[in-house]
């Protein structure tokens, strides 16, 4: 009985993960304790950054959840290196903004994807900021290193409380938005090869 329910246990287990694998890595209570002074409004700590830059949304609103058409409202927040990062900077662009973590197998999937895209139409005006829900800043720049990754990233050690994470209601990663030059949400799905003919697609765009 005691191994029926030991293999039981171990059959569930290698499911769960299984899905996790396949499909993203979700958000959980347990998988960190919030922050002290944590706000989802307007301002927030970006907690162990080291780097006395806030993070700061356009629109007092929050949690909002942008849908696809509607344009993105802009955020000034801090780089792994304490720089200021601000989404209105990136105007005219084409940007995927990459909600990810170095702990998250799908999300290490993307990459090879994102790096070919991002080599290949750099030069055109294509952009990308990653938010990472890493926690330990250690961990992220050894991954970014090991996988020779260039691009921005957010960080600010909190994980799933990081305030890019809260304010924009991601619940899933990876989540992977392209934004339009105009600064309005083409998709939250660019990913896999659905990338590069979305980023294609979106270079064409005419703003005004």
């Amino acid at each position: 009985m005691k191994s029926s329910i030991a293999y039981a246990t171990a059959a569930a287990f290698i499911l769960t993960m299984a899905a996790l694998w396949l499909a993203g890595c979700g958000g959980s209570s347990d998988d960190n304790s919030a922050p002290e002074n944590q706000n989802t409004g307007n301002k927030a700590n970006t907690g162990s950054t080291g780097s006395d830059i806030l993070t700061e949304f356009e629109s007092a609103d929050g949690p909002v959840d942008v849908q696809v058409t509607e344009k993105v409202s802009g955020f000034t927040a801090a780089d792994i290196e304490g720089n200021r990062i601000t989404l209105s900077d990136y105007k005219g662009k084409v940007v995927l903004l990459d909600f990810w973590a170095s702990w998250c197998p799908p999300c290490e999937r993307e990459v090879p994807y994102m790096k070919e895209v991002y080599n290949k139409y750099r030069k055109e005006g294509f952009e990308i900021i990653g938010v990472s829900l890493d926690t330990d800043k250690d961990d992220l720049r050894a991954f970014l290193k090991k996988n020779d990754i260039k691009w921005t990233q957010v960080f600010t050690g909190q994980g799933w409380y990081t305030p890019l994470v809260v304010h924009y209601s991601v619940g899933e990663i990876p989540e992977i938005w392209l934004i339009g030059k105009d600064g309005k949400l083409i998709t939250k799905e660019a990913r896999g090869e659905y990338l590069e003919p979305l980023v294609k697609q979106a270079l064409k765009q005419e703003v005004e």
